[in-house]
């Protein structure tokens, strides 16, 4: 849609175009986008306020993006299957990946540490663009989703230590705080590398 404004001298209509400035709001998800004010564009004067203030940049939790987050993907799912006590194809297990780590919500690196709420979340976001076809893999389709989920996270931690004990050339985890992955917030990456540092930890490992 268009506006319009009349200059009285020389009588002639001049059209700006209107438009919608969109923000990110910080506590919805990464693809929603929030309207923050509509106007008049004007090439000299419009200023938009940046959406966060500078001395708050945003945060960003995870560099993977979360497709298909809104709304039910129901027409266009891919089809899945239980193989082996695995989900097939490995894209589907890529995916449960990709949304376990978009959803890490503190300094955990266990699945048995994601709040109930959030692991029904993380299952029906990932039923939305994949579909388990076989019937006979529907009784036990949530609990091997579950244990793939456990299975993925255990493994991306591992390869996360095992990659800053590579680059820094020092097994001591307190020497890995500057070698976080790129999925996991650095605050959460340094409380874990105390947690491992610690004796109980590394006795156990």
């Amino acid at each position: 849609r268009y506006g319009t404004w009349r200059t009285e001298s020389d009588g002639f209509h001049l059209s700006r175009p209107r438009v919608r400035v969109l923000v990110h709001d910080r506590t919805a998800s990464p693809s929603t986008p929030v309207v923050l004010a509509t106007g008049i564009v004007s090439p000299s004067t419009t200023r938009v306020a940046p959406p966060f203030p500078s001395s708050s940049p945003p945060e960003v939790e995870s560099q993977h993006p979360v497709a298909d987050e809104e709304g039910p993907q129901l027409p266009g799912r891919q089809p899945c299957w239980i193989s082996g006590g695995k989900i097939d194809p490995v894209s589907a297990s890529r995916y449960i990946t990709t949304l376990v780590h978009a959803h890490i919500l503190g300094p955990v690196d266990a699945w048995r540490e994601f709040p109930v709420p959030v692991r029904h979340l993380l299952f029906d976001m990932f039923t939305r663009r994949y579909e388990f076809t076989r019937p006979e893999d529907l009784p036990r389709v949530r609990v091997v989703w579950e244990s793939t989920a456990q299975t993925n996270l255990r493994k991306s931690m591992w390869e996360a230590r095992d990659k800053a004990m590579k680059t820094t050339g020092n097994r001591d985890p307190m020497a890995w705080l500057d070698y976080g992955p790129v999925w996991l917030r650095r605050d959460y990456w340094e409380s874990l590398c105390e947690r491992w540092a610690t004796r109980p930890w590394q006795e156990r490992s």
